[in-house]
């Protein structure tokens, strides 16, 4: 999950510790026509 928010976001992969998921929150992602994942919630 860390990864896809972090893709999500434009983060390098040498960030995903940054990237905080809340325990039990929801989140949507969502992939647009170019491949590009945008979050959602």
């Amino acid at each position: 999950m860390r990864l896809l928010l972090a893709q999500a976001r434009g983060l390098p992969r040498e960030q995903l510790l940054n990237v905080e998921v809340g325990h039990g929150a929801l989140f949507g992602l969502q992939v647009a026509a170019d491949g590009v994942l945008k979050e959602g919630r």
